[in-house]
């Protein structure tokens, strides 16, 4: 079974897939899902305003996303400029938002530099 049609036939659904392998339709969602957060998010080489550097504080402006949307090969978002700032070894912690603003809000956006940064956050 192909994903994505040839000669304009449509692509399967995900319900057909999952009758085609014999699990069920959330099974699959579970495993796209986790497959989708498996990619790491795009490095984007833009000019980011950090107001603070221990914990990272950022100015997010309104209109730009706090990370990528959930399929991760498209930049423009806060974390992928952060990501440039920092220059993380493949192997290291990505900086984790430890609270969330909206699309459409601006103010200063804080993210965990390491895991013990985001651990202390997480227990407070």
């Amino acid at each position: 079974m192909r994903f994505g049609g040839e000669r304009g036939e449509r692509p399967p659904t995900q319900l057909e897939v999952a009758r085609a392998l014999r699990a069920s339709p959330r099974r699959m969602r579970d495993v796209i899902s986790s497959f989708l957060h498996g990619i790491p998010p795009q490095v984007e080489q833009a000019p980011i305003k950090l107001l603070y550097e221990d914990m990272l504080a950022n100015n997010k402006r309104a209109g730009v996303p706090v990370s990528p949307p959930p399929h991760r090969l498209r930049g423009g978002s806060v974390l992928s400029r952060l990501l440039a700032h920092v220059r993380p070894s493949p192997s290291s912690f990505v900086p984790a938002p430890v609270h969330r603003l909206d699309l459409n809000t601006f103010g200063c956006l804080i993210f965990a530099k390491d895991a013990e940064a985001a651990s202390q956050r997480a227990d407070a």
